[in-house]
């Protein structure tokens, strides 16, 4: 059970409280990386700094927009929170996942804490989010709209 059905649940519930949740989070992370005098070099970083192809940076754009919110939130929120909250309740399951979820991103942003933060808390409110609208959907959305935001904002605040 991946959470994927809307149910009785409304548009507002499931895709418009998310999509604002996840473009909150992108604005707060995008101004953070604004405000700072100095980028920290995190693994992600370089990774993207080695590459000068236009046609890899693309790929990796798509996969970060695209393919990893859908995986990561059906992974971890989907089936994840459904075995973990029928085995020990969901507010068990919110904690789990959003720890689990902030865990595994800690490799790639490494040395950028306020990142590591960022990603803590957005895990948090994914899961909440999950939690409160009974969907997956839900945390998908939010998720979509942050990886987006966080990409399409920054670009639109360092052209200024």
């Amino acid at each position: 059970n991946a959470g994927l059905r809307k149910g009785e649940r409304s548009v507002v519930a499931v895709f418009v409280v998310p999509a604002l949740v996840g473009l909150f989070f992108a604005i707060v992370s995008s101004a953070v990386i604004w405000l700072r005098h100095a980028q920290p070099v995190t693994p992600l970083s370089e990774i993207i700094d080695a590459t000068d192809s236009v046609f890899l940076f693309a790929v990796f754009l798509a996969l970060a927009i695209l393919a990893a919110p859908l995986i990561e939130e059906i992974i971890f929120r989907g089936y994840f929170f459904h075995v973990i909250s029928l085995a020990r309740g969901k507010r068990f399951a919110v904690y789990v996942i959003s720890l689990v979820f902030a865990f595994l991103h800690v490799g790639q942003y490494w040395g950028d804490w306020a990142a590591i933060v960022m990603v803590m808390l957005l895990g948090f409110a994914l899961t909440m989010l999950r939690a409160w609208s009974g969907t997956t959907l839900a945390s998908i959305i939010a998720h979509y709209a942050y990886n987006a935001g966080v990409t399409i904002i920054p670009f639109y605040i360092f052209s200024w």
